[in-house]
């Protein structure tokens, strides 16, 4: 008699349906599944996936036989799979299942699991180390904190990466007299400009 195919315990990859990462982890939480699903504020003060369509779930040996709900579950697209080639090549009949019986291989947990979810975890706490103090929304009027710049006009745009954003600058140029009066003052055209969040501030808090 074959043997029979079984899940494994480990950390596996969700895909979700789009922008719904929370929506899926707060229902599969209710079933009683561990879920992470890392979350980052890289800029506008607004929360939002680390990877956007992918969450984590850990199965354990009291969830195996409960994982066919996963995917019928609220926010869940499927779950990834990392043996297509094996799949493939059995369902060519080039290569014979290790169990001799299921017409498809089961899902399988991530490659070291538990350190990539660990990685994660570090990656998170020290991104909200960084941002804590670099929130910023569109329109913000903020400073660069560099001599050279610290004088100028800027306003934030917005976050193009986790410690990016872009900023539009304001030149202005003063020409003086001999006495060392302003006599002229003109506008250069605006510039935008990418720097590192932590090296802006904002003007309110100056």
């Amino acid at each position: 008699m074959a043997k029979q195919q079984s899940m494994k315990e480990g950390w596996y990859l969700l895909k979700t349906k789009p922008r719904q990462e929370q929506r899926a982890e707060e229902h599969l939480e209710n079933q009683g599944f561990d879920v992470f699903c890392p979350m980052i504020c890289p800029s506008g003060c607004k929360e939002e996936a680390l990877f956007p369509g992918y969450i984590f779930l850990y199965l354990d040996l009291k969830d195996l036989g409960s994982f066919y709900k996963i995917k019928s579950t609220r926010g869940v697209a499927g779950i990834v799979r990392f043996d297509h080639v094996s799949r493939r090549l059995y369902a060519d009949g080039r290569i014979t299942s290790a169990e001799g019986h299921s017409k498809h291989f089961l899902p399988k947990p991530i490659p070291n699991g538990e350190k990539v979810i660990e990685q994660i975890r570090k990656m998170v706490a020290f991104l909200a180390t960084q941002t804590e103090d670099t929130c910023f929304a569109e329109g913000d009027n903020v400073i660069i904190r560099n001599p050279l710049y610290e004088h100028l006009k800027t306003t934030f745009v917005k976050g193009v990466s986790m410690d990016r954003g872009v900023v539009l600058i304001e030149y202005i140029r003063q020409q003086r007299n001999v006495a060392g009066r302003v006599e002229k003052t003109e506008a250069l055209p605006v510039k935008s400009v990418t720097v590192k969040l932590t090296d802006l501030k904002k003007a309110d808090d100056c």
